[in-house]
């Protein structure tokens, strides 16, 4: 078995380390073009030119490269095994025919292959793929690639078990030659490109606890804390047990050194029928005259709703927060809405999607048919019973909208395991990065030691940082908009809609 073989051992590892892989390679061909003056236009390093675009590619090189003349596709592959190269050439062929059909100016194809073959197996691949396709053809593998760039030295006799390290490596290397600065910059880009989505109503919304935190909605540690509080009082007042408020905080420090998703699994359990009631209540319980369920940020998320002239602007949204904040934000901007919790709901082109995946609780359940047929995602087993069924109403739901439109997410920590698995699958299919969330930046700074530490070494740190963070999403086809303070997303948001 080949040492590739052996490091690619299951499918998520295979896509994973393919896209590592892709990465490399990408990086290596601009430092080498940079020196010939030449140009790598792809995802990673964009095309000037808004009128054409070359997504349906890993990359493509204007003037051509290695004696391939012309405007030259790069197609770049990694499989588990060397024969699936020569297995896999008839579908690759069609797929690539079909592409450059809507590509005249397109002369060559260079494909850069992950193994390290023989010379004559080299030959004898390409003149498969040339008997395939109809424009010049010609194969890199990992000789050639330690031609343009020493770091795939360590890919020789096919050992990709450093490939994680190296891509690492780059990404510090790569981050340490910026200023503090530059985030801003690439921040503005990236509003730039969901200001193109809005203008095409391709852009759909996922908003997570962050969004209601301001409005006076429970943080998940409370909600828990006060349903097991509840739970253990029902428990103990059955059995003629009264406990006062220092039992009660001994019991939550203990208890909260658990799981708050395994805790959850018992208090749905504990609470039986009037567990979804005491949800409810306790998510509401900071409501008052004076808090009426809105803020800044919910605010500007309802304006971003507003159709825009000659067109909706926001596709639909997807919330995984159980409140009905957004829809009393959207009533007050008079914003035509359709909340939807179960796979027996649909909409109309002429309202705003509510995609409630994780489940619905408003304040007014009278208002609203058929709750009672909402998954209400609370506890492990929920998740794993999402994860478990791909089929599933809430899972169709997001995984179409992650494929089929560009979305921005809002007041999401990325923690969850489920949407992470969702992003993954929608990214093998697409060469696009097309997603956006929103993230405050952790940067470090001094804090009372025995020892200060340098401002310029704390400076590099936060950069390294936020650059492997920026590594890790792009696997799952995310951008990363940052801002400093939550404050600051508001404003972002109104950015977007004035185009």
């Amino acid at each position: 078995m080949d040492l590739v073989n052996k490091y690619i051992t299951n499918k998520n590892n295979i896509v994973k380390t393919a896209y590592i892989f892709e990465t490399l390679v990408l990086n290596a061909l601009q430092e080498y073009l940079n020196k010939e003056n030449k140009k790598l236009i792809s995802n990673e390093y964009g095309n000037e030119d808004k009128n054409v675009s070359f997504h349906e590619f890993d990359g493509v090189i204007l003037e051509g490269i290695d004696g391939l003349e012309g405007q030259t596709v790069i197609e770049i592959k990694l499989y588990s095994d060397k024969n699936a190269y020569q297995r896999n050439s008839k579908k690759i062929a069609e797929v690539l025919n079909n592409k450059l059909e809507l590509f005249p100016n397109i002369k060559s194809i260079l494909f850069i292959f992950g193994y390290e073959f023989l010379n004559e197996e080299k030959q004898k691949l390409e003149e498969r793929f040339q008997s395939l396709l109809k424009h010049s053809v010609k194969i890199w593998d990992i000789k050639d690639l330690c031609k343009i760039d020493s770091q795939f030295d360590s890919f020789s006799n096919n050992d990709l078990s450093k490939i994680t390290e190296i891509l690492v490596n780059n990404a510090v290397d790569k981050s340490l030659s910026k200023s503090s600065g530059d985030w801003k910059k690439i921040r503005q880009e990236r509003l730039e490109e969901l200001k193109s989505s809005y203008k095409r109503d391709e852009l759909v919304l996922f908003l997570g606890a962050g969004v209601s935190k301001d409005a006076g909605i429970s943080e998940w540690e409370d909600l828990i804390s006060d349903l097991l509080v509840l739970m253990i009082k029902n428990k103990f007042s059955k059995k003629n047990i009264s406990i006062n408020n220092f039992e009660t905080d001994f019991i939550l420090k203990e208890l909260n050194e658990n799981s708050p998703l395994l805790q959850a699994a018992f208090i749905k359990a504990g609470l039986g029928e009037s567990f979804e009631k005491d949800v409810s209540s306790f998510l509401y319980k900071n409501f008052n005259d004076t808090n009426k369920g809105t803020s800044k940020l919910l605010k500007a998320i309802a304006r971003l709703c507003l159709p825009r002239r000659n067109g909706v602007g926001i596709r639909a949204v997807v919330t995984y927060n159980f409140d009905d904040l957004l829809e009393v934000n959207l009533k007050k901007y008079n914003i035509q809405y359709h909340s939807l919790y179960s796979e027996m709901d649909y909409t109309t082109l002429d309202k705003l999607g509510i995609y409630h995946v994780h489940g619905f609780l408003p304040r007014n359940p009278d208002e609203y048919e058929q709750l009672s047929e909402g998954l209400l995602v609370f506890s492990e087993d929920g998740y794993h019973n999402l994860y478990n069924d791909p089929y599933s109403w809430t899972n169709i739901t997001q995984l179409n909208f992650l494929r089929e439109n560009t979305t921005l997410m809002i007041g999401l920590s990325l923690t969850d395991p489920n949407l992470r698995r969702l992003l993954a699958i929608s990214n093998r299919r697409t060469k696009a990065t097309k997603h956006f969330a929103i993230m405050k930046k952790n940067n470090f700074s001094n804090v009372s030691t025995m020892e200060e530490i340098r401002d310029d070494i704390l400076e590099s740190f936060n950069i390294v940082n936020n650059e492997l963070q920026e590594k890790f999403f792009e696997q799952l086809g995310m951008k990363i908009i940052w801002v400093e303070k939550y404050e600051e997303i508001p404003g972002l948001l109104e950015s977007i809609k004035r185009i």
